[in-house]
């Protein structure tokens, strides 16, 4: 099927239903806290992921709700403006859409706008039974997550894209708080009781259990949701519905190389059929980012000659291969934002590792193409940094670690995209300015993804080395299958702060299921040394694109490789 150009979006989805009284007096106690979330502080927590539309509309309850039912939906426009929520008269149906659909049930059509065309879809589905409608969003390959009312069977439908690049969170009705609340963020100051106690400590390869008292929690992935009316009773029905022989990645058969397979001696029919996978993923790669980049929204200041993409850009591997594809499919006239963030201080400088690799991959990007490339020098001191602390405890919320407070501090400064800009072309390198500047870009493209399945992180060779292919195998399903709880609602809800949208390119189901398809030897070859057998497929296809040094970067996290670790 062909791919289509997404055309609209929308970044914030708020709902608040007041169950009250409803509730059994069992769920009341002594202890009851008694917090109510006030819809104003909802509107203003979205505004910022949507400034260009916010609406909010009360649904009639008919005594199925102890108070007012209330759905606030913030747009961020990037094509057609299509002001949401969007409701039907006849039916009363009523959809908040986040998200972009690169594939799966639109067809051809490129003329209709994505948010319209899907909430049709959803409410043709037959009998509006949830098998019929999970058969319909199991379909979808994009970014996104959705709540949909269905009117005629008084019920709320909720759910997230197959990774979950869209953040999604929601309270039950409980002895502290009677209303079920849904929201792209968390919101209401007494919600925030854990961050009192300040960030936990995390080992990076354990995941934190989430507290039975937890008053926010994420959505998942892997279905759609549910949440009925009437809400009276303590069982009220909250339930969960997986998507049934639902696998858009699938899985890899080929984990343990054969016995004459040759790793450390690399024979020529070997080499040849590993550079035919290396322009393999090149191949699928190059469609993730063409279709994210194509018709990009004109940037915030309505110039049209200004840059309409940026890219969290620290110059290894990762964000070199997506500026380098990006510069395939951007219109050569538009400049590109690389966002470089650094912490240190005005009278030591900020000449982190992080700067260094992107000022050096700079000047490869500039070798290899004569386009605009803004490099944005993001510069943040102690003060600056402490400033913004508490909101951004706020925004990475619920999780609650000191590694996601310092990547979501590093994240949420570079994609402000406040800075210091140094703005040159290959044959313009003498006429370097340096000037303050805000990154006009509605777009943000983040690499995240390729450390997981292709093997970038240390403990990925500690694994192999210890215990084996297959152990190695299992280590990457599981950093897969869990980056919609460790990362991506957490940076959703970081970069969207700033009225920007985050776009993912190795997040693709098509690169994934190709990588799937991949023998694990030809992703990665632990035998070798950091820089060259981790992601070794990728640092192979960078140097299909010309680049040189950044491929053979030894992987550093951001919060090392940005200093950001010195600052808390």
């Amino acid at each position: 099927a062909s791919r289509n150009e997404p055309r609209s979006l929308m970044c914030g989805i708020g709902l608040l239903v007041e169950c009250g009284s409803n509730l059994d007096p069992s769920l009341k106690t002594e202890d009851s806290i008694g917090i109510h979330l006030n819809p104003d502080e909802l509107f203003s927590v979205l505004e910022s992921r949507g400034p260009d539309s916010v609406n909010k509309v009360e649904i009639a309850t008919d005594g199925f709700s102890q108070g007012s039912i209330i759905a606030i939906a913030s747009v961020l426009f990037i094509r057609e403006e299509v002001p949401q929520p969007i409701m039907s008269r006849d039916s009363g149906d009523m959809l908040l859409w986040n998200g972009e659909i690169y594939g799966g049930i639109l067809g051809d059509d490129t003329q209709h706008n994505d948010t319209l065309k899907l909430f049709k879809a959803l409410e043709e589905t037959k009998d509006g039974s949830i098998e019929g409608l999970l058969s319909l969003m199991k379909q979808i390959r994009g970014e996104w997550a959705l709540l949909y009312w269905q009117s005629s069977k008084r019920r709320f439908i909720f759910g997230r894209s197959h990774w979950g690049q869209r953040s999604l969170v929601y309270h039950l009705p409980d002895a502290r708080c009677s209303q079920f609340a849904l929201s792209s963020v968390c919101f209401g100051q007494a919600t925030f009781d854990d961050l009192a106690s300040g960030s936990q400590e995390q080992d990076e390869d354990i995941e934190p259990e989430e507290s039975e008292n937890q008053f926010w929690r994420e959505i998942g992935i892997g279905g759609l949701y549910i949440f009925e009316l009437p809400c009276k009773e303590s069982n009220f029905n909250f339930s969960f519905h997986p998507y049934s022989e639902y696998d858009p990645v699938g899985k890899r058969t080929e984990i343990v190389p054969p016995e004459n397979f040759q790793l450390e001696v690399q024979l020529e029919v070997q080499v040849e059929r590993h550079h035919e996978f290396v322009l393999g993923l090149l191949n699928v790669l190059s469609s993730s980012v063409a279709i994210r980049a194509s018709d990009l929204p004109l940037a915030k200041t309505k110039n049209p000659q200004d840059a309409r993409l940026a890219v969290l850009f620290s110059g290894g591997i990762d964000s070199m291969i997506i500026a380098a594809l990006c510069d395939r499919y951007v219109p050569k006239d538009l400049p590109i934002d690389l966002l470089n963030v650094a912490f240190g201080s005005d009278e030591k400088g900020y000449n982190v590792p992080d700067r260094q690799t992107g000022l050096s991959g700079l000047s490869e990007l500039r070798a290899i193409s004569n386009r605009t490339w803004n490099f944005v020098s993001v510069n943040i001191d102690q003060e600056k940094s402490q400033k913004f602390r508490e909101l951004i405890s706020q925004l990475i919320f619920p999780r609650n670690t000191v590694m996601d407070l310092t990547i979501g501090s590093a994240l949420w400064f570079a994609a402000k995209g406040e800075g210091l800009l140094e703005n040159s072309t290959r044959v313009q390198v003498e006429k370097i300015q340096v000037e303050k500047y805000v990154s006009p870009a509605k777009v943000v493209f983040d690499g995240l993804g390729a450390d997981e399945y292709l093997a970038g992180y240390l403990r990925h060779r500690t694994t192999f080395l210890r215990r084996g292919w297959e152990a190695l195998q299992d280590e990457l399903e599981l950093d897969s299958s869990r980056l919609w709880q460790r990362n991506l609602g957490r940076d959703d809800r970081i970069i969207s702060y700033h009225g920007r949208e985050a776009r993912f390119p190795f997040l693709d189901e098509n690169v994934a299921s190709f990588v799937a398809k991949t023998p694990l030897w030809e992703i990665c070859n632990f035998h070798e040394i950091p820089g060259i057998g981790d992601k070794k497929i990728l640092r192979n296809l960078g140097r299909e694109l010309g680049l040189t040094d950044s491929t053979k970067l030894a992987k550093r996290a951001i919060q090392f490789g940005s200093r950001v670790n010195k600052v808390f």
